[in-house]
């Protein structure tokens, strides 16, 4: 644990995966792309589109009123083809402040592990990986309404 810590910045390769159950469409991130980058999504409220990785190349596009998504395709500008995810841009900001919740939901059980396991460590590596992950900080714009 402690030379975890000593790490220049704490990584969790991966990221946001997103599920269509109706359409049985995933779309995971490409290599390259962390968990660390999870608000990079925020950009979408405001049209920007975040990088998803490679080798998949997940492709997004922003079309009102919804972000679409491809599993694949993404290397070469209109090349995404297939089935694709849709999201209603409304319901972005809902979801990413699930996210948020889920990963506190995190970060709290790392400090509680952390407490048994480590005790002289726990609260440096709680602040890291809210730090390191961006888990910490609330999301601009406040809090979502959850939904039932």
């Amino acid at each position: 644990m402690r030379r975890l810590l000593q790490q220049e910045k704490l990584i969790a390769p991966g990221g946001l995966r997103l599920r269509e159950t109706d359409s049985d469409v995933t779309v995971g991130p490409g290599c390259c792309c962390g968990l660390e980058d999870w608000r990079d999504w925020l950009g979408l409220l405001e049209g920007d589109v975040p990088w998803l990785g490679h080798d998949p190349s997940p492709a997004i596009e922003v079309a009102e009123p919804v972000v679409r998504l491809w599993p694949d395709g993404g290397s070469e500008e209109g090349t995404a083809s297939g089935p694709c995810l849709e999201i209603p841009v409304g319901d972005l900001a809902r979801i990413l402040h699930t996210v948020h919740d889920e990963l506190q939901g995190f970060l709290s059980l790392a400090g509680q592990w952390a407490a048994r396991r480590v005790p002289s460590l726990a609260t440096d590596l709680v602040t890291r990986l809210g730090e390191d992950l961006a888990i910490g900080a609330p999301l601009p714009g406040g809090r979502a309404p959850h939904l039932l």
